[in-house]
């Protein structure tokens, strides 16, 4: 089995083709989409169906616009090809080559056969599986075999993917078997692909549906496959399994796209291949300094040493620990840091002898009333639930 990572966000771009035989008949005005009336997301099989009504239509009075009829041809012939829609996407008429493509567009044309039945024919892709995997930050760091079930289109084996038994060939009665119809323009005959058998010559059909596909030609087959998720791996990463997914007669196999999706984390958050955890310190250890010890993700307990007063100028202060991030993705011995934001935990309240001892510690209590001002006692209380709350998180009243 094939694999192949994809990036993170993936397009699928299809690509362009072959110019015109006569100069003065080309689509710069109108893109060959325009001329097939398709958008330029249309899928292959869309573009064919458009092909095949506009040719039926230029020659439904029996002679048609030769010229056209060209045109068309060659949109089709360079939309139906893969490779050279991505050139034509990206670059128009400018990426092709005019008289090469276009000597092969007029021969086609003027020899009846239909577009890319040539060499540069290719034959249409099934569409990609896209499958999504959970996976966990420690998966990712550690990397893992995943293993998932897809259910995936196979050949009937019982029809080899005809979708009938018991077949009959018949002429094709538009084209006479020839496979391509003619008009004739200026004393000579100019023939275009049959668009009732697409050039084949002959209609097929069956007297009987196959019964395992009923006539789908392709039966459903749920299948389990196994994948590797390499450590340092991103949320979103995309891995291909090549050529192992739908099946199609005629068809080249399109891949299984698995699309890793993370889990979230209880204790850490990722940032690129940086780590970010939070750690609560008692209000002794912060004073005093301390041993300080976090989890890793990989069971690995890292431990530090804490000084007093390192994390009690203002809460939240924050640390790093180089090299104890995410592994760098393929980049063996790489990891990115590991940041921690320190808060301080205080106990509920101090009692007996622990209060003499703390006002020895830490000195007596400053005042914060002025000594000349009015001073009023009251009292505290609970208020009741839903009331007195701020309206915004930024109010510090003294």
């Amino acid at each position: 089995m094939g694999y192949l990572i994809l990036p993170t966000m993936m397009k699928g771009n299809y690509a362009p083709s072959a110019p015109l035989a006569n100069p003065d008949v080309r689509t710069t005005a109108r893109s060959y989409y325009e001329l097939l009336k398709v958008p330029s997301t249309a899928s292959m099989e869309e573009i064919r169906m458009a092909w095949k009504k506009e040719v039926a239509l230029l020659l439904s009075d029996g002679i048609g616009d030769m010229d056209k009829l060209e045109v068309i041809n060659v949109a089709y012939e360079t939309l139906a090809d893969p490779q050279t829609r991505i050139d034509y996407d990206a670059e128009g008429e400018t990426s092709l080559n005019f008289d090469s493509k276009l000597a092969i567009s007029r021969d086609l044309f003027h020899e009846g056969l239909r577009p890319l039945s040539g060499p540069r024919q290719r034959p249409r892709r099934t569409r990609d599986i896209i499958h999504p995997i959970s996976v966990t930050l420690e998966d990712l760091y550690k990397g893992k075999f995943a293993t998932f079930s897809i259910t995936r289109n196979i050949i009937c084996k019982q029809c080899n993917g005809e979708g009938g038994i018991n077949r009959d060939i018949n002429i094709c009665t538009t084209c006479g078997g020839e496979g391509a119809t003619g008009a004739f323009r200026e004393g000579r005959k100019l023939h275009s692909v049959c668009v009732a058998c697409s050039g084949e010559g002959v209609l097929t059909s069956f007297r009987d549906e196959c019964p395992i596909c009923r006539g789908k030609k392709v039966v459903p087959v749920p299948t389990t496959m196994r994948a590797r998720i390499e450590k340092g791996m991103e949320h979103g990463q995309r891995l291909a399994l090549i050529g192992e997914g739908d099946q199609a007669p005629g068809a080249d196999i399109g891949d299984v796209v698995i699309l890793l999706q993370q889990e979230t984390h209880p204790r850490f958050k990722r940032t690129g291949n940086n780590l970010h955890t939070k750690v609560e310190v008692d209000l002794l250890t912060a004073l005093v300094g301390g041993k300080i010890s976090v989890d890793h993700l990989n069971a690995r307990v890292l431990s530090f040493a804490l000084g007093g007063g390192e994390v009690t100028k203002k809460d939240g202060i924050l640390k790093v620990i180089h090299n104890q991030g995410m592994p760098v993705y393929r980049k063996p011995g790489e990891f990115g840091d590991l940041y921690i934001n320190f808060s301080i935990t205080f106990p509920d309240r101090v009692e007996g002898r622990s209060v003499q001892l703390l006002r020895d510690a830490l000195g007596p209590t400053h005042s914060m009333v002025e000594e000349d001002a009015f001073v009023e006692e009251v009292s505290l209380a609970e208020p009741e639930k839903g009331q007195g709350e701020e309206e915004g998180p930024d109010c510090n009243h003294q």
